[in-house]
This record gives C-alpha cells, sequence and structure tokens, in this order.
C-alpha cells in the first residue's frame, strides 16, 4: 500500500518558495495509507481524492476516511493519470495507455459528488495526457511520449510537450 501524505503548503508553492528560499521546507502533518494509491492525488481544502487507472476514491483530509468512490471501468475508462481540483470541479488527466496512436483527454467531475459532468477529448495529436493544472488563466496540460511498452511509431519520449491553452 502507498501512503498519501498532506502538507502545510500547495505544491507548487513549496516548488516556488523552494526555489527562491532554498531554506524553506513542507512539513508533514498527516499521512494515510489508502490501497488505491496508484496514479495521483488532487486535493481541496477539506478532501483528498486518490486516482486510480479507473477509480476515483474521495477522503475526509482530516481523518482520511473514504466518503465515496467513482468507478470508471464499466465505462471503459482505462487510464486516469492525475487530477487537480478547480473551483468545486476535479480535472482529470486522461489516456488510452498502453494503446496507441496515443490518445488524451480531460474528464471533468463535481468535487462534492464525484459525479461526471464533462470531458474534453484532445484526440490522438499530441500523445497522453498526464496532468494539468490552471495558472494565471490560462490551462497547462503535460502530454507524455514513452519509449517501449505505450510508444507511438516513431515517436519517444523527446516528443514529451507541455501545451498552454486558453479558457476556451
Amino acid at each position: 500500500m502507498k501512503s498519501i501524505s498532506v502538507f502545510v503548503s500547495a505544491f507548487f508553492a513549496v516548488i516556488t518558495l523552494s526555489a527562491q528560499h532554498p531554506s524553506h521546507k513542507a512539513t508533514e502533518m498527516k499521512q494515510f495509507t489508502v490501497k488505491e494509491a496508484k496514479q495521483g492525488v488532487a486535493v481541496d481544502r477539506h478532501h483528498f481524492y486518490v486516482i486510480n487507472s479507473s477509480t476515483i476514491t474521495k477522503h475526509d483530509k482530516e481523518s482520511g476516511e473514504l466518503i465515496t468512490l467513482w468507478d470508471g471501468s464499466a465505462a471503459g475508462v482505462k487510464h486516469l493519470n492525475s487530477g487537480v481540483v478547480i473551483k468545486g470541479k476535479l480535472y482529470c488527466a486522461t489516456s488510452n495507455y498502453p494503446d496507441s496512436p496515443m490518445a488524451g483527454s480531460i474528464e471533468i467531475f463535481d468535487a462534492r459528488t464525484l459525479e461526471h459532468i464533462g470531458c474534453h477529448s484532445f484526440g490522438i495529436l499530441r500523445g497522453s495526457a498526464t496532468w494539468i493544472d490552471k495558472y494565471k488563466g490560462s490551462w497547462y496540460v503535460g502530454f507524455a511520449h514513452y519509449s517501449g511498452n505505450g510508444s507511438s511509431e516513431g515517436k519517444d519520449t523527446r516528443w514529451t510537450t507541455v501545451a498552454r491553452f486558453d479558457r476556451k
């Protein structure tokens, strides 16, 4: 089982502060053991969301208690990669790994209920969507390319990119 740590500062704030002030460090406040922890974790003020290939579990940030589960395996969801919670919505970067050609999308959930409320497909043009975030009005998405298993013909990790999108 993997453990999830809850830190005082948000991930990007820690990176920014650490780069500017190497003496700043994050302080671990709690650690939870969650068997589903395989792909990624997203957080909001009161909860953390454990993202697995085809499931998401929502947990209370104080106790670690499981609140709800979303299971996309019956709908054919194969590879959720990571997520971020913004204004009450959980945005998950998704790919069809290890299938080829690679395709990516952003699956959108109501963070309160984990109801699936939308999707934005990138198709096969960019690679596997592996992470998403929003900064200063722009969306940033990481598109991975792999060498070996899951690779696209003629492309390898050197084709991995970060793309910036406007709000549309």
